[in-house]
């Protein structure tokens, strides 16, 4: 947790990143210590693509944009 509060506060936050929170709190109560150590590979496997390959917190904004061309307004 403290690996992806220092990313985020790097403005490095990322779906990965994310997604490594979310399987480390909502996920980690009910899960068995099994699957508790798969957690903790996962979550070691995302924060590394997430740190190795660093993208700047998205802005939300429209994927497309449509604009129907003037010749078929009506």
């Amino acid at each position: 947790m403290a690996t992806i509060s220092r990313a985020r506060s790097l403005g490095l936050g990322n779906a990965l990143l994310d997604k490594a929170e979310s399987l480390l709190t909502a996920h980690w109560g009910v899960s068995t210590w099994d699957s508790r150590e798969a957690i903790l590979k996962t979550v070691d496997w995302l924060l590394g693509a997430a740190l190795h390959n660093p993208q700047p917190e998205a802005k939300i904004r429209p994927r497309h944009t449509l604009a129907w061309p003037t010749s078929l307004r009506r």
